[in-house]
């Protein structure tokens, strides 16, 4: 495309959405993927392309050190810099190949462990609050928000009918 004005809603969004995120106390791994995710559309969309360089190849193995780290570190607050680093990545090329490798963002895999985590802190009978905060949330808020995403119902009700068994 020459270079000009565009009208592409999906990206205002998602531009928009990295800008809220950035202003907001999400965790640092959150806001750098909405900004990598944003930008990597906008050049995707409008850049203009380079010749392609053989990347080197990235293995699985190398991708492992990165979710074992995640896993292991689950409570504190990872940058995708870090990330990248420990893989030997650029950012962007780890963000491709982290999502390629296992379908989610690696600030999504993130959630996704602090959610299990909790979920097993619940079932032994922790308070939402003490589970909050062992699992890696900031607050009660967010376990509770992200736990309702995940698994339809609220820390407090799931604990209840764990309880009731």
């Amino acid at each position: 495309m020459p270079p000009g004005l565009y009208r592409d809603g999906a990206l205002a969004r998602l531009l928009l959405d990295a800008h809220r995120c950035a202003e907001s106390d999400a965790p640092l791994l959150t806001r750098q993927s909405a900004w990598s995710l944003a930008l990597g559309t906008l050049f995707t969309r409008y850049g203009r392309p380079r010749p392609r360089v053989p990347e080197a190849n990235v293995s699985a193995p190398r991708l492992r050190v990165a979710r074992d780290y995640l896993e292991a570190h689950y409570r504190d607050d990872v940058s995708v810099d870090e990330l990248a680093a420990l893989c030997g990545l650029s950012r962007f090329h780890f963000m491709r190949e982290f999502r390629a490798q296992y379908g989610i963002a690696p600030h999504a895999y993130l959630v996704q462990v602090r959610v299990n985590r909790a979920k097993r802190l619940l079932a032994d009978g922790r308070s939402a609050t003490d589970v909050a905060f062992e699992a890696g949330f900031p607050d009660q808020s967010a376990l509770t928000r992200h736990f309702k995403r995940a698994f339809g119902v609220p820390p407090g009700a799931y604990a209840r009918a764990i309880a009731a068994r």
